[in-house]
């Protein structure tokens, strides 16, 4: 069963030194722009959610659910997203440097300008993604 939190929460939490925010709902929210690296939102529901900008280097969200989200512009620097669910999600522009994607679901997602170096989708579906621009110097595929 996932908690579900407010944003107000979760940067309070965040704020205080916590980084461990696993399976709680944060679906259908405004998360723009805030820096949360480092954070662990492992099994995470962030469906539907705008989080366009949002700094998420090093963070674990391995089997987080980011299906239909806009993660336009964002930073996934070494993010673990191994399992997780990017169905439809926008993450055109965003920086995905280093980070595991595999296993991901990644079906129809929009990686148009991103930079996936170094970036691995091992197994991962990648049926109807695209990734117009995208850099995938050295990315595993």
């Amino acid at each position: 069963m996932k908690i579900r939190l407010t944003i107000h929460e979760l940067l309070e939490g965040y704020r205080v030194g916590k980084r461990d925010f696993q399976y709680v709902d944060l679906s259908d929210v405004i998360l723009s722009w805030s820096d949360l690296s480092n954070i662990d939102l492992s099994g995470a529901n962030l469906s539907i959610s705008i989080i366009e900008g949002i700094c998420l280097e090093n963070a674990r969200l391995h089997q987080a659910n980011l299906s239909r989200s806009d993660i336009t512009a964002a930073t996934l620097c070494g993010a673990d997203l191994s399992q997780a669910n990017l169905y439809k999600a926008d993450l055109r522009g965003a920086d995905l440097t280093g980070a595991n994607l595999s296993h991901a679901d990644l079906r129809s997602a929009d990686l148009t300008g991103a930079n996936l170096k170094n970036a691995n989708f091992l197994k991962s579906n990648l049926t109807h993604a695209r990734f117009r621009k995208s850099e995938l110097n050295e990315a595993f595929l």
